[in-house]
């Protein structure tokens, strides 16, 4: 989602409190609207590429989210077949990521080459 009017923001709220799941909710500064494409692009890639998201039914005007939509996906997030795969593949995710960071991991060697190219100049 990424910019919020108040509108969007509470229809938020409202859902993720019906949805009765625990959660810890960030808000942060909102971004340019000029991001709006970007976040299409990332939602393909998060939801249709990686697996690692459920796409919402936004409305076809003004993609807005209503509260409803929202406690619908977080309980199928939560509460599901579906939701279960997209939880188990971040976690496999992560566990990769600190995998790769950890000493001797692919992280740490890709570092270390670029590290020494820079020293070899």
């Amino acid at each position: 989602m990424g910019v919020f009017n108040s509108r969007q923001l509470r229809e938020t709220a409202i859902g993720l409190e019906k949805s009765g799941v625990r959660f810890l909710w960030v808000v942060r500064p909102p971004l340019p609207d000029s991001q709006t494409q970007e976040q299409r692009m990332n939602r393909i890639f998060m939801v249709e590429e990686m697996k690692v998201a459920l796409a919402f039914r936004e409305a076809e005007d003004d993609q807005f989210v209503n509260a409803a939509e929202l406690e619908e996906r977080v309980i199928e997030l939560m509460n599901s077949k579906k939701g279960e795969a997209v939880r188990e593949r971040v976690l496999k995710l992560r566990e990769d990521a600190v995998e790769a960071k950890s000493d001797g991991g692919s992280s740490c060697i890709a570092m270390a080459k670029l590290v020494d190219s820079f020293k070899k100049g």
